[in-house]
Parts: C-alpha cells; structure tokens; sequence
C-alpha cells in the first residue's frame, strides 16, 4: 500500500518497517533521492526520541546508519535516515548462500563491519548501543556485488558510558540481553 505524505521537503511513499517506538516509511527528498525516514508520535517514549537524534545526529561511520535530517511537529518527529536495503534477520533469512546458513567469509564479514561501528562508538563517541540485535543491524547491496552492514536504532544508546553501566540500568531486547544484565 502506498503512503504519500509530505513532511517538510520529503515525501513519504510506502511503509516499510515497524519498530516498537515507531514506524518507518520509504521516503523521496527534493533531490529524488530514496531516504527512509523513522516517524515517532509524540506520546511513544520521548527521552529515547532525543537520544536518538542526539547520539545518531553527531555520528558519521561506515557502519553506523547516517542521520540526514529530523523534523518535529506537534503530532510526531520524523528522523530522515540513510536508506538500506533490508535488516541481518533478513539477510540470514533469505539471501544467505541459496537458502543456507551464511559461509565463514560472510559470517566474517558481518562480525567485521558490526564490531568496527561499535568500536567507533564506544571509544570515539564513548556511546554504548544497548540494543544490538539481528533487526538492529542493516544491509546495503552495493554496487558489484558487494554487502555491507550498518548499526541502526540508537534509542537505548547510553552516552559517557563506564565499567558499572550494567550494573545499574536493564534495557533493550530481552531475548538478546547478556546474562550479566540479569544477575
């Protein structure tokens, strides 16, 4: 089903995801370009809206999705965010070497791309995602065949981190938390 809405110079096209604090949509800028832009009613969780935009907003990184924009209105805001193709969960799904589990070279190549984000994170923008899942990292199909993966959903992301951050806050995914987070 198509969605035409516009926000500011974007022009929302089709709904493309759903996330537990909003939805995502396929979105056009003024240039032509497909975007996709995250839209977050007001009511749903507002402190984690800001460190959205806050943490995403100040980073750039291969392997980190790239904020481009946002836009508030009294109804939602809207975080317009580099397009990718379709998230790891996915990826494992379907487009795995015909149908089976990924080989060691794309398995490797995953680890790679998710661990140079996070060490970017953590050691240059001294953030900690706290959400790392399958549906939290992206896939991009570039030209030549190649693949590359990208962090996104930095909502949960905690900034100045330190050693007794588990300690002292439980968040994210249940099914993928660390068992240190529950003892």
């Amino acid at each position: 089903m198509q969605y035409h809405q516009t926000i500011g110079e974007y022009k929302l096209l089709k709904k493309i995801g759903k996330g537990s604090f909003g939805q995502v949509y396929e979105a056009r800028d003024k240039l032509g370009r497909k975007i996709a832009c995250k839209v977050m009613l007001r009511d749903q969780k507002p402190e984690s809206v800001k460190r959205e935009i806050q943490v995403q907003g100040r980073i750039k990184h291969p392997h980190i999705v790239e904020l481009l924009n946002t836009i508030e209105t009294d109804e939602a805001t809207y975080l317009f965010m580099e397009l990718c193709d379709l998230d790891l969960k996915t990826y494992i799904e379907c487009y795995g070497v015909k149908g089976k589990r990924l080989n060691e070279q794309e398995a490797s190549r995953v680890i790679r791309h998710v661990l140079n984000g996070l060490r970017h994170l953590q050691d240059k923008c001294k953030v900690m995602h706290r959400d790392i899942k399958l549906e939290n990292i992206l896939v991009n199909f570039k030209p030549g065949g190649e693949v590359e993966f990208k962090i996104a959903d930095l909502g949960q992301a905690k900034v100045n981190i330190s050693r007794n951050l588990l300690k002292h806050t439980i968040c994210g995914t249940p099914l993928y938390m660390a068992p240190e987070v529950y003892f």
